[in-house]
């Protein structure tokens, strides 16, 4: 089956005529359209070329009255479809992502190709089959978007699908008209039309069209009896009628074509995407069916997909012999009230590894693993089959891991394979046992397949011979060991190529063989030559025999136009590779041939030829203007470049730019002033000096004119609020409110909420100095920390001291035993989970967001509403933004109380009042450390006094709960009644007065 590619007035032109059919008749069951799922009515398909058709020329209908929607003509592009038609999806959706967890009628349409499973035993993995109907979703899809389109672009009549001319896809036989001549399995029955041609030798030929009753007879005019032909096809009905009117009319010949076919009711339930009752077509078959609804979602089975008819036992269809083999023998005619279920997914097995179609497969209860092997299309010739891995469940206990043989003799006892299982064919290890290598100067160096009794001759013939650099007094054989080490056999290749049976070494699987250049084996100088500086091509040369310094030039390209002839420097290296002498020589006598300065040139002699203005100082040619233009930047300085022209290709003066400008100039003395030009002068050249290479042109700007609005903006509970453009400097946040028209009623200015840009809150010297207060701190810290560590120790020690000990530990300043030896040792307490225990943690380090300025700042805005002088009436920058917030009346109060909640509001009450209707401190709570955030985002410590305003949030942070190892007895009091080791005091002493 072929997609049928749709135009987007195609599908509109479905809905329109859909629509119709539900104005039309009342009866119809429309239960696809409801919430549930996406039944389509679909219209009676013509059959045959019996009705009068339009000129091919003008198929496509005009737009319907008063609409502007223009039909373009369907031009052919060879496929059978229109070539100006869009795929079908480019006017859909984008589409929901894969493995949403809703599946179902319920669940949006996923018109993807594939299924990727996210979670669980088949993560990644594709769902087999489920491709298939990718189309069919696609469609289902876009015919539920065009349902909520306006029914005026709808209103145009369908045109009759040929199915002799294009292609028509399975879901478009639901919902329009084909014209095609009538399977020949086709069975009438009630509603069917049928053309009669009746003719005889003695009467004209007559076209009659009769229709088959509810009882499945049809009356022919002139036959007194009706004639059944329901359950019959055309062939039969044909000989029926015409041995009926035999009776009436002498030598009659009567052919008996479809006319219009009827239309069934069938349904679709179970897991398919779009379930429901459909009125279709009576050619419309299983598959169809199943098209049309979008196909089984990923939960839904493609192996028992079950058809109910009346009066008969449910027949199951399996798609896999469709979609493996293209089996359609189960494709079934549908008949009135025909019932298709697809019932959820059974055992499903994942096919991972060396296998040709790796995917996720349903299995029936009585398949082997061999089955679900050959749904997977066999394994590959790199798949191991004697060690095949079976991730599977011993149901109800564990996940197990079997190993399976597969070969030929294990293959007939594969075992059962069993919901979730997870089989994984892994490759054979990619190394080639049965090859030799040679490598280096023959003429193939690579790998060779072994042969018995193979030779170093053989495998070099093998090779081609050998390379004319080849150094044929040694090569090297390295040989494999068992342990995977490599053995070096020294080879005289000279004598293994004459055949030399001491030489010519038999070779074992895996030898590698390495022939060598003479390049490589024995030193022969490095040839070579290097040129740089004022060459067309400065690099590395081959040096010849005869080489001499004009040969080289010529090969790097000659001399550029910017190259200093005068002179050149060669510098030659010494044969132990130290420096040797530097060579000046004349570049252009070298070309002209003088054999003094033409110098021949030695292996790694190094030339230098200079451009002129290396050898010379020369300013770099060019200018720079800055300030009030457009484009500031440094120019490159023509010959007569000016001031005025240097603006101009700049961009031209900005609209802030001052009535004058600074000209500098370079190497002037210190005390020399800057000149001062007006720009006026400048533009009518009256002063418009010609530039120097390094001048410098600073264009002044005017600070009263801006070159953008500055935007403050205010909202909340305002009249008026909005964006404002600040109309002069100096206006402040009570000018914004009186220009927003005031507060509103229920305002609450006392919370008022002031913002401005981080960027503008602190100085670039805070920004940049704000790491290396924080590094510095660190260092603070980290030395803090050793004291107190060291202090730690000395606790634990007298802890230890006081608990029964009657010697002494030698413990570091850390915290760590140390060891000690002879009669002083005290009792080994390295495994004490005393020592272990952390008593002192390092500082902790600041996060990113506690060292970020943040843009809010704390103002009394109903201060600043009263009296215009207070220091909240701040003056307004760009970019500042005030929210006046709605009045509340409670207060909330969150952490460590027993009940976290929102307390209305007493006026006069303080924190204390707040906490007990919150039941209270928690037994962890650190009441010292309380907070309360003010609405205008300051944060005060609270106190049980504190005072609690309209709108705060008081936070009861949690503590630490400590106890504390040592009592309130002095700490040096216990060490010097119980430390005996002299050595250890004294440590102790000097780290606690660093």
């Amino acid at each position: 089956m072929r997609a049928f590619s749709l135009t987007r007035r195609s599908l509109k032109v479905l809905v329109g005529v859909t629509l119709s059919v539900f104005t039309g008749l009342g009866s119809v069951n429309a239960a696809g359209l409801g919430p549930q799922s996406l039944g389509w009515l679909a219209v009676t398909a013509q059959v045959g070329n019996q009705k009068k058709q339009e000129d091919p020329k003008k198929q496509t209908e005009p737009p319907t009255k008063g609409s502007d929607q223009k039909v373009p003509p369907q031009k052919s592009n060879g496929n059978g479809n229109g070539g100006e038609q869009k795929k079908l999806g480019e006017d859909t959706p984008p589409a929901m992502k894969p493995n949403d967890n809703r599946v179902g009628p319920n669940a949006p349409v996923d018109p993807t190709p594939k299924y990727i499973f996210r979670t669980g035993p088949f993560e990644g993995m594709e769902l087999f089959g489920y491709s298939y109907f990718s189309s069919a979703r696609a469609l289902v899809e876009y015919r539920r978007r065009l349902l909520t389109e306006p029914l005026k672009e709808l209103a145009v009549k369908p045109n009759p699908v040929e199915a002799t001319q294009g292609v028509v896809d399975p879901a478009v036989t639901g919902f329009v008209n084909v014209q095609t001549p009538a399977p020949d399995r086709y069975l009438l029955g009630p509603g069917d039309k049928l053309k009669l041609r009746i003719s005889s030798p003695t009467r004209a030929a007559e076209n009659v069209v009769i229709q088959v009753d509810t009882r499945g007879y049809v009356v022919v005019p002139g036959v007194s009896k009706p004639i059944l032909v329901r359950g019959q096809n055309l062939v039969a009905a044909e000989k029926a009628i015409a041995r009926e009117l035999g009776r009436v009319i002498r030598d009659a010949e009567v052919i008996v074509t479809l006319d219009e076919l009827r239309t069934i009711s069938i349904s679709v339930v179970g897991e398919v995407v779009a379930q429901g009752n459909y009125q279709v077509p009576s050619v419309m078959t299983l598959f169809n069916a199943l098209y049309l609804a979008g196909g089984p979602t990923p939960l839904g089975s493609m192996r028992r997909i079950e058809l109910r008819r009346a009066n008969a036992a449910p027949k199951t269809i399996d798609l896999y012999g469709l979609l493996l083999r293209g089996d359609s023998s189960q494709d079934v005619p549908l008949m009135p009230g025909d019932l298709i279920l697809v019932p959820t997914a059974g055992n499903r097995v994942a096919m991972k590894g060396e296998v040709r179609r790796p995917a996720v497969y349903e299995t029936l209860p009585t398949e082997r693993l061999d089955d679900a092997l050959g749904y997977a299309g066999g394994a590959e010739p790199s798949a191991i089959l004697d060690r095949v891995q079976v991730e599977s469940y011993d149901p109800g206990k564990e996940k197990i891991l079997l190993n399976v043989d597969l070969t030929a003799r294990a293959a007939k006892s594969s075992p059962f394979v069993r919901s979730n299982d997870v089989v994984t064919f892994f490759p054979v290890r990619d190394t080639l046992l049965n090859a030799v290598s040679v490598t280096g100067s023959v003429d193939q160096p690579r790998e060779y397949p072994y042969e018995s009794k193979m030779t170093v001759a053989d495998l070099i013939t093998k090779a081609r011979g050998l390379m004319k650099d080849a150094y044929i007094e040694r090569a090297d054989l390295y040989r494999l060991n068992d342990d995977l080490t490599e053995t070096l056999l020294r080879v005289d290749l000279k004598k293994a190529l004459e055949r030399d049976p001491d030489a010519n070494l038999t070779l074992k699987p895996r030898d590698r063989l390495v022939v060598y250049s003479l390049r490589t084996a024995q030193f022969i100088g490095e040839r070579r030559v290097e040129i740089i500086g004022a060459v067309q091509r400065p690099g590395t040369y081959n040096r010849v025999d005869g080489l001499r310094l004009a040969d080289l030039v010529l090969q790097a390209g000659g001399l550029l136009p910017e190259a200093f002839g005068e002179y050149a420097f060669i510098r030659r290296r010494n044969d132990d590779g130290s420096e040797g002498p530097l060579i000046r020589v004349s570049l252009i006598g070298a070309i002209k041939g003088n054999a003094q300065d033409n110098v021949l040139l030695t292996d790694r002699d190094r030339v230098t030829v200079f451009r002129a203005d290396e050898t010379q100082y020369r300013p770099e040619q060019s200018v720079t203007i800055v300030g009030a233009v457009q484009r500031p930047g440094t120019y490159p300085r023509s010959s007569n470049l000016t001031i005025k022209d240097l603006i101009d290709l700049a961009g031209g003066l900005l609209p802030n730019a001052a009535n004058a400008l600074e000209y500098a100039k370079p190497l002037k003395k210190e005390n020399e002033a800057s000149s001062k030009i007006e720009i006026a002068d400048v533009i009518t050249s009256r002063n418009n000096p010609v530039l120097a290479d390094g001048d410098v042109v600073s264009v002044l700007a005017d600070s009263d004119i801006l070159l953008k609005p500055i935007l403050v903006s205010i909202s909340g509970r305002v009249k008026q609020p909005g964006v404002y453009a600040i109309r002069r400097k100096g206006e402040r946040i009570s000018d914004l409110v009186k220009r927003a028209g005031g507060l509103m009623t229920d305002a609450w200015s006392e919370g008022a909420q002031f913002t401005r840009d981080p960027d503008r809150l602190s100085t670039d010297a805070q920004i940049r100095l704000t790491p290396r207060v924080q590094e510095i701190l660190k260092t603070v810290q980290s030395q803090e920390y050793i004291r107190a560590l060291a202090k730690s120790d000395i606790d634990k020690i007298r802890v230890l001291q006081k608990s029964g000990q009657s010697g002494l530990p030698n413990i570091g300043l850390t915290g760590a035993m140390m060891p000690q030896t002879g009669a002083a040792a005290g009792p080994d307490l390295s495994d004490s989970t005393l020592l272990k225990r952390e008593t002192v943690t390092p500082a902790r380090e600041l996060s990113a967001n506690e060292l970020e300025t943040f843009g809010n700042v704390p103002l009394r805005v109903d201060q600043a509403l009263k009296n215009e002088k207070v220091r909240d009436n701040i003056e307004l920058q760009d970019g500042d933004i005030l929210y006046i917030p709605e009045r509340p009346n409670t207060v909330s109060i969150k952490g460590a109380v027993i009940l976290p909640s929102n307390v209305l509001f007493v006026p006069g009450r303080d924190l204390r009042y707040y906490t007990d209707r919150s039941g209270g401190y928690t037994q962890d709570a650190d009441q010292r450390e309380v907070l309360v955030i003010r609405a205008t985002g300051t944060i005060i410590k609270g106190r049980p006094s504190t005072r609690i305003e309209l709108g705060d949030t008081i936070f009861v942070p949690t503590k630490v709960m400590v106890a504390r190892l040592t009592e309130s007895k002095s700490t040096f009091e216990e060490i010097f009644n119980t430390v005996l080791n002299t050595g250890l005091f004294i440590a102790i002493i000097r780290s606690l007065t660093r």
